[in-house]
């Protein structure tokens, strides 16, 4: 485990040692990332506007201005069948968007990949040879992403399943007490319920960390099919002595990442908080009054207003624009000094620990 840790770790400060290599190389490949989001999301985002646009909220909305050019439609619109179909193509077009989108930013995780492995082999990877517009591994890609997706949908509706089953359980069950007039104990179902969870997560995890390594197969060698891709990633990860392992290795790096994360949930949380402050203290009291305004939010802005009451207007804004300018540097920072530090472990953990290479 030492040896890994010390493999792990000196492949991670080769980052550092090709640092201006690295920043370069993350700036094109961030770039990439938008702009192939960008072409997969836009005509998504074009079809949901003109469905929004389109749709019977809209019309009621703005029943005025359009009345002339949708009034054939309003019998339509005036029917709940068409709203309830409005809604599922709406729901529908933003579950395309959102998986579009995590494809397209994920495979940015590919780019660093290859970048990674090239600097493990004592490598720089020109900044043009990365795997930007290769056809082959894109499309192979994908298969693999949606194999992923189809295990998410998969695991979700099993996990639905057993819920239900579950709750019709312990409902059967409280049923039977109370015609027994015996006392329920709800805290069974709690248990159950929790220990049903963990599993479940524990199962789809493994699962994932059985999966994954075959983007990196697919990187070192495109010839390889989807099938022996993950196959070999199967074959790879088998024993448990590896998934012990790897766990360690995840233990390791969270400590270490502790500070940081610790210290962007600090600059976050100030930020969030003293501009939530600045939005509400012109209109709490009118909102209030008006009981457009529920407790719990009228609760966190005393408490604000105890912490930023004694300043001035000035003062405020100050802070506000102060920690701005935080969350600004720490991104920066971020992405210098931290961003595609995980990635390197993962790569890592496959040369050395997978491969023994």
């Amino acid at each position: 485990m030492l040896i890994l840790l010390k493999w792990v770790f000196s492949d991670i400060i080769c980052l550092y040692k090709n640092f201006w290599h690295w920043i370069l190389s993350k700036i094109t490949i961030s770039f990439f990332r938008y702009l192939l989001t960008f072409l997969f999301v836009l005509p998504l985002i074009t079809i949901l506007i003109i469905v929004v646009i389109v749709s019977p909220y809209s019309f009621l909305e703005y029943e005025t201005i359009i009345q002339d050019i949708l009034i054939v439609l309003y019998p339509l619109w005036n029917n709940f069948l068409w709203f309830s179909i409005w809604n599922f193509i709406i729901t529908l077009l933003l579950l395309a968007i959102t998986i579009l989108w995590l494809v397209a930013v994920f495979y940015n995780r590919i780019l660093l990949a290859k970048l990674n492995l090239a600097y493990i082999d004592w490598k720089k990877l020109e900044y043009k040879k990365n795997l930007y517009f290769n056809k082959t591994v894109f499309i192979k890609y994908l298969k693999i992403s949606g194999l992923f997706i189809g295990s998410l949908f998969i695991f979700a509706i099993i996990f639905w399943i057993g819920s239900l089953i579950l709750f019709f359980m312990f409902w059967w069950m409280w049923w039977m007490e109370s015609i027994l007039n015996n006392s329920w104990n709800n805290n069974w179902f709690s248990i159950a319920s929790f220990v049903y969870l963990i599993v479940c997560s524990v199962v789809f995890l493994y699962v994932i960390y059985r999966l994954v390594f075959s983007f990196f197969i697919l990187v070192e060698n495109d010839k390889k099919t989807v099938k022996q891709s993950i196959i070999k990633s199967f074959k790879i990860t088998s024993g448990y002595n590896k998934l012990f392992r790897f766990m360690g290795v995840l233990f390791i790096f969270y400590i270490v990442y502790i500070p940081f994360s610790y210290t962007s949930q600090v600059i976050d949380f100030n930020a969030k908080s003293i501009s939530y402050y600045v939005w509400m203290k012109d209109y709490v009291w009118e909102w209030q009054a008006s009981e457009r305004l529920n407790w719990d939010e009228f609760y966190a802005f005393t408490q604000l207003q105890q912490q930023y009451g004694g300043y001035s207007d000035q003062e405020i804004i100050g802070k506000e624009k102060f920690m701005v300018i935080m969350q600004w540097m720490y991104t920066i920072f971020h992405f210098v000094f931290l961003y595609g530090i995980f990635d390197m472990l993962l790569v890592s953990f496959y040369r050395r620990e997978l491969l023994k290479k």
